[in-house]
């Protein structure tokens, strides 16, 4: 059991177990609800809230940011990060979403989340990684080095650098916190990177999902 850095929620009920204060919670999901240890923190009802929820990311703060997005108007919804405080037995309340910077909104189809070691919220979008200072306010947008960026799972290092699954393009990027690129991660056979995290010694999980596996690279 460990601290999930982000997950990726699908169409199917998923489930993440997150320890805080010694207490083992178990937060589940799928597109239309989110509920830890039974109690629903968050529901999408189709007659009354377009937005489906997808990535989720448990803060070291307790707080929960949770990726939701509009799949009824595909590439031009404007999707949002949601900031909840989960309360125990009694719920959860929203404490911030993020949505927009001067006016103009920051994501289209957020799917994969994560919190860096300095606060800021980095979210992989529809062709560009979007990141956010711990309020909301855009700091940058990185997108690739190539115009069929693909950007999927997406973590932090203990240096603060983000590191983001490329998946089209077979190839993992290395950013720092000021959106500078670095380094490409590479590894003989790298096949369509998916899902990637990094445990306290900066060993690199990624999972392929052309190849099914796991992969777990040593920096």
């Amino acid at each position: 059991i460990v601290l999930p850095t982000g997950s990726y929620i699908n169409y199917v009920r998923s489930t993440i177990y997150y320890i805080n204060d010694n207490i083992v919670n178990a937060c589940s999901c799928t597109s239309s609800y989110l509920r830890i240890n039974g109690l629903t923190l968050l529901q999408n009802k189709a007659d009354v809230n377009l937005f489906q929820t997808h990535g989720i990311v448990v803060c070291k703060s307790g707080y929960i940011l949770v990726c939701q997005w509009n799949r009824k108007f595909k590439d031009q919804s404007a999707g949002k990060v949601v900031k909840l405080q989960y309360m125990d037995d009694s719920g959860s309340r929203i404490v911030m979403e993020i949505e927009s910077d001067k006016n103009q909104p920051l994501y289209i189809c957020p799917t994969y989340i994560a919190e860096n070691g300095n606060g800021d919220i980095c979210v992989s979008d529809v062709r560009a990684v979007v990141v956010t200072d711990a309020g909301g306010m855009l700091r940058f947008r990185y997108q690739g080095n190539s115009r069929d960026f693909d950007p999927y799972g997406i973590c932090c290092d203990s240096s603060c650098n983000i590191i983001v699954a490329d998946m089209k393009n077979d190839k993992i990027h290395v950013i720092d916190k000021d959106g500078t690129f670095l380094h490409h991660v590479t590894y003989d056979g790298i096949k369509m990177p998916r899902a990637i995290c990094i445990d306290e010694n900066n060993n690199l999980y990624v999972g392929e999902w052309h190849t099914d596996t796991v992969k777990v690279i040593a920096r």
